[in-house]
């Protein structure tokens, strides 16, 4: 069966009919559990399974799809599953950091695995397949506390040893475990949270292809034939990459963590409702934040991330975003740098023209595209006129440019 390109949140401890009735007419990929969705050890386990299941009835034989389960279990202040549903509190990135100056690498290796390595098994008792980390971003005193005691270093070397440890713990087992490092390229230089408002860092391509970046590139080349090894994206605008648009909606960027970092695995989007996309959005405004939801998730895939994370359980939020995915089939969803999505949009407008069954719906595909672009350029970096103006007529140039396919008359 085909899904939509999409891992979201539910509402509460168990799924309610409306969301039963809407993910039947909808299969996504998979699912995020938060401290919303917990309760019990024996309601978590009801919960997982029913998730896990809830397209059996859409498949008579003993192969129907299985989403994935994945939450935000990082350790130490990022741990969605607490005692005593949890057996013991995880440690955060931050103690073994201090464990690696003090007592050596070898040490401080081991016990990052290890712990990472008993965290999967109590996730997996659960039903949960990823802990949705390592997080591999350097720290910096400068920085926003965001990401602070989370991350395993600010030297290179270091945070590219614990990670790596972190990532042999998670998928070290046989249970399909997924370790997401993030968030691509990095977030460690941001003065903001990117929950509340939209980052930018001014840091040149050469500084940072010697330290954020090439902490990915490291992890990049040594798991890129790893399908258990995925990326996040950071909801961040880096100048040297993209000066209008955030990491997650860039083209660029995304090109640039494939080609240049060496990460040619499955990457997945930040949650799309943090407010790092929604710059200049009306958050009291339901239909708004809606519109701008689907728009972002449209641009994504088109950028060439492979999945969407939507983690408010907002159902009306959900569907939106649902109707306006294509449906794909899993494996060519996570299959290294293959999102069907992806390939659509990069090809050349005479190719979609030939495969397109309606001319006009092909012109309306690609004007709408266009128009999300350019709402997107405008809305998530707070643009001026005269900024946005230029891009627009860009946009008109590149239409002009194929007038022969619009069919429109410039005289």
């Amino acid at each position: 069966m085909k899904v939509k390109p999409l891992i979201i949140g539910i509402s509460g401890t168990s799924i309610t009919d409306e969301e039963y009735e809407l993910l039947q007419n909808y299969p996504v990929f998979g699912f995020i559990l938060f401290s919303r969705n917990i309760q019990s050890s024996e309601q978590l386990l009801s919960l997982t399974s029913s998730l896990k299941n809830i397209y059996a009835s859409n498949n008579s034989t003993n192969n129907a799809y299985q989403p994935l389960i994945v939450t935000d279990q990082e350790g130490g202040k990022v741990a969605r599953l607490k005692p005593p549903i949890a057996s013991k509190t995880y440690s955060s990135a931050e103690y073994f950091a201090e464990i690696y100056i003090k007592e050596g690498s070898k040490k401080a290796t081991e016990l990052v695995k290890q712990n990472y390595h008993e965290m999967m098994l109590e996730l997996n008792k659960y039903g949960v397949n990823s802990p949705l980390a390592p997080v591999v971003d350097l720290s910096y005193p400068f920085a926003h506390q965001v990401i602070g005691n989370r991350s395993f270093g600010s030297e290179v070397k270091q945070v590219v040893e614990l990670c790596s440890s972190a990532i042999e713990g998670i998928v070290s087992n046989s249970n399909g475990n997924i370790a997401a490092v993030k968030h691509a390229p990095g977030h460690g230089r941001s003065k903001c949270d990117s929950h509340e408002m939209l980052p930018r860092v001014t840091t040149s391509l050469e500084d940072l292809n010697k330290t954020d970046f090439e902490v990915f590139r490291q992890l990049g080349q040594k798991y890129h034939e790893n399908p258990n090894v995925w990326a996040m994206t950071a909801h961040i605008i880096f100048d040297c990459l993209d000066p209008i648009l955030p990491v997650t909606l860039s083209a660029k960027a995304i090109n640039f963590i494939r080609r240049d970092i060496g990460f040619k695995g499955t990457i997945i989007t930040d949650d799309i409702g943090m407010q790092a996309l929604h710059t200049g959005i009306d958050i009291n405004n339901k239909e708004q934040i809606s519109e701008n939801l689907v728009s972002i998730a449209t641009q994504s895939l088109q950028a060439g991330c492979n999945l969407i994370l939507h983690c408010s359980g907002n159902i009306a939020e959900t569907k939106a975003i649902c109707e306006a995915l294509p449906s794909i089939e899993p494996n060519n969803i996570t299959a290294n740098n293959s999102s069907q999505a992806a390939n659509y949009y990069s090809k050349p407008l005479e190719e979609l023209y030939k495969e397109s069954n309606s001319e006009t719906t092909f012109k309306q595909d690609i004007l709408k595209t266009l128009f999300i672009g350019f709402l997107q350029y405008t809305v998530c970096s707070n643009l001026g006129l005269e900024m946005s103006t230029e891009i627009g007529a860009e946009i008109m140039s590149y239409i002009a440019g194929n007038s022969s396919i619009f069919e429109i008359n410039y005289t």
